[in-house]
């Protein structure tokens, strides 16, 4: 765990989603995600912002051409478009998305996202419950 602590560059989630109540300033956060000094993954930054019980919330920001790989989630997805424009693509269809314009995504539903230009998005997930549990794990990443 020690080892842990010396790369981390983000508090503990542990310690992020501790408090019974959460303000979130997704201005400032995304702008902390386009400053970190970590190389983005495939064009984008990402940092799960709240995550309790069966629901994260994930703020992403992506540079011009910065893409999510296809990819599913096991819960109900929306993508939240904040700034920017990108596109989300299923099989059966693809969205440009421009501001304030949000997907929904039944679970199971594999999506990509490409940014067309840079943008920032928020992505909430609500797993379904799985026999006796009643989250779906740690943070995957952020």
């Amino acid at each position: 765990m020690a080892q842990d602590e010396e790369v981390r560059h983000r508090q503990h989630p542990a310690e992020r989603f501790v408090a019974p109540e959460h303000l979130l300033d997704l201005l400032k956060t995304a702008e902390e995600l386009r400053n970190e000094p970590m190389i983005a993954r495939q064009g984008h930054h990402q940092i799960t912002i709240f995550h309790r019980g069966l629901m994260a919330v994930v703020l992403f920001v992506f540079g011009q051409d910065g893409e999510l790989a296809d990819h599913q989630a096991d819960g109900e997805v929306t993508i939240h478009l904040l700034d920017g424009a990108v596109q989300v693509s299923t099989a059966d269809h693809s969205y440009d998305l421009s501001p304030a314009m949000m997907v929904a995504l039944a679970p199971g539903v594999r999506h990509s996202v490409k940014a067309k230009q840079a943008s920032t998005l928020l992505l909430t997930v609500c797993m379904k419950p799985q026999a006796g549990s009643e989250s779906f794990g740690e943070e995957r990443s952020g």
